[in-house]
């Protein structure tokens, strides 16, 4: 037998179902994101492409979901010039244009 439910545990199972139905519409309305005109994001470029940045030019090694592993070749920098040289970790995210 089924045992009564208190209005505390009804106003609670109704926050639950409200807070799991606004949980799915977040996300399905996400925000779409588009790269400039000219340019790809880093995680949509294939690996062993030369790209190149505000600062620099690159050849991108691999790419993930989170980061990409690229070979600085050239850095327009004035100073740090060998910090910044040789494989690096960027955003995918980075906006490129693609050499």
């Amino acid at each position: 037998m089924k045992r009564k439910l208190t209005e505390q545990e009804r106003t609670y199972r109704a926050k639950i179902a409200s807070n799991k139905r606004l949980f799915k519409k977040a996300l399905k309305d996400k925000p779409v994101f588009n790269a400039s005109k000219g340019k790809k994001f880093l995680k949509d470029v294939e690996p062993g492409n030369l790209v190149e940045v505000s600062f620099a030019k690159a050849i991108l090694i691999d790419a993930n979901d989170s980061a990409c592993s690229v070979l600085v070749t050239d850095y327009f920098g004035s100073d740090d010039t060998e910090y910044y040289s040789g494989q690096q970790r960027w955003a995918s995210s980075t906006e490129v244009k693609v050499i």
